[in-house]
């Protein structure tokens, strides 16, 4: 057993004092060297609560050096966070001109959708890639268009084209056989925008992705389907059968063409079909393939 030394009583008030004054140093030692080491967790705790946050909002605001993932699912269209025109191209810009984002990659699982909404994505990416010069404030003291126009193209001058160009080429080697290395010297100067596909990119998806500087899918996925279609559902029938007929006023020619309430006119199917449907088709056409530029096999 252990045994604890027993205290010698005090035999005047010289040694009680004496002995008083020694308990509260050891009780005052013990409570400073507790507040010190409770302080230094407490604070400890803080530093690491709000260097958790700064990681965090670095993370949020793009602050790191990272790859930018924006992704396109569902069918396109006004109103979809994954699927409109305006707010996927708004996000393309931001993170194409965030100097941390070191890539962009495009994860396309839709079947596609609006046309509208993949002309604006299509626009945006050529804009980026083609380094289309932003809107600007300037001042107008001795300073013309054509001054400016000059400014910006020296500011991208032959040397960063070259060194851009080489660093794309290594860049779609590496990436297309999954082997090699990456021209660390010249990296920062491309900025590819990548597309993954691991289901279905079609129709829309595709017009809208198609000036990437690549598109890599499962070779399960559904690619292409470029083509244009438009929906009319003639109801008249049913409506001649409950006894009920829609007679609308209208002014303008076509200006009720897709009426579902009556059947379509040979006239309007031939405006329908050669001045939207195949007019839209072309312009797919002749857009997916300055879009993939040699990448793709003469139609």
């Amino acid at each position: 057993m252990l045994s604890s030394k027993k205290r010698k009583s005090p035999t005047n008030i010289k040694e009680s004092l004496n002995d008083n004054a020694d308990r509260f140093y050891k009780m005052f030692r013990i409570h400073t060297t507790a507040k010190v080491a409770m302080s230094l967790i407490a604070m400890t705790a803080v530093g690491f609560s709000f260097y958790n946050l700064y990681e965090q909002w670095q993370d949020a605001e793009g602050k790191k050096d990272h790859i930018a993932v924006i992704r396109i699912s569902g069918e396109m269209g006004t109103g979809s966070e994954t699927g409109d025109g305006t707010v996927i191209a708004t996000a393309l810009a931001k993170a194409y001109n965030n100097p941390h984002a070191k890539a962009v990659i495009i994860e396309a699982e839709s079947g596609g959708g609006g046309p509208s909404d993949a002309i604006i994505i299509y626009r945006q990416i050529n804009a980026l890639k083609n380094h289309q010069p932003q809107i600007e404030r300037v001042s107008d003291a001795g300073c013309s268009l054509s001054s400016v126009a000059a400014d910006k193209s020296n500011k991208t001058g032959s040397t960063e084209r070259g060194d851009e160009a080489r660093s794309k080429q290594n860049s779609l080697e590496v990436l297309s056989s999954g082997t090699g290395r990456f021209f660390s010297d010249i990296a920062d100067s491309y900025k590819p925008i990548i597309v993954s596909v691991k289901g279905i990119c079609a129709s829309a998806c595709y017009y809208a992705v198609s000036p990437a500087d690549a598109i890599y899918a499962d070779s399960n996925a559904l690619i292409g389907s470029i083509g244009v279609r438009m929906d009319h559902w003639n109801l008249s029938e049913i409506m001649s059968t409950v006894g009920v007929k829609n007679e609308p006023l209208t002014a303008g020619e076509f200006k009720d063409a897709l009426d579902p309430f009556h059947p379509l006119s040979d006239s309007t199917r031939e405006f329908m079909q050669k001045e939207i449907l195949n007019t839209m088709h072309e312009k797919f056409i002749t857009d997916v393939e300055l879009g993939r530029g040699k990448k793709l096999l003469s139609r």
